[in-house]
């Protein structure tokens, strides 16, 4: 019953996105890209119904939501980044200086990345610095 449940919201939440995307192209500029937004609602639901009949019903590139949806299901943003909050840190970045060059990477969900290179033996504190990265309020 459940199932059955989830799939009628989901082919009402498409019937409300052909809607939206429809309003886009009615109103869009010549050559213009869809907005993240529809993207992120189509291919959550290419992932919950299937890429063909959503992108059959929306008329989108088959390809294209095909490549989103697998992204998606491998948490992996379309720079190649993690999208799922995961943090990869060594210990000496965490505890302070280093003793060879040090390379911290951080990613964001809109794909935003930042890359900081350290000199040997220049402290860092990581963890500042993903939170204001992130744009995390000081505790």
């Amino acid at each position: 019953m459940t199932d059955r449940r989830n799939q009628q919201t989901a082919a009402v939440q498409l019937k409300q996105v052909h809607a939206r995307i429809e309003q886009w192209r009615d109103s869009r500029t010549k050559r213009s890209r869809i907005p993240q937004d529809i993207w992120d609602d189509a291919t959550r639901l290419g992932t919950e119904l299937g890429v063909y009949p959503v992108a059959r019903a929306l008329r989108l590139d088959y390809q294209v939501l095909r490549q989103r949806v697998e992204q998606r299901v491998a948490g992996i943003g379309k720079d190649g980044c993690r999208t799922d909050g995961f943090i990869e840190l060594s210990g000496a970045q965490l505890v302070g200086e280093a003793r060879a060059e040090s390379v911290v990477e951080i990613c964001d969900k809109r794909g935003v990345r930042v890359t900081v290179r350290l000199a040997p033996q220049q402290p860092l504190d990581v963890g500042a610095l993903v939170d204001r990265f992130l744009g995390v309020q000081a505790r």
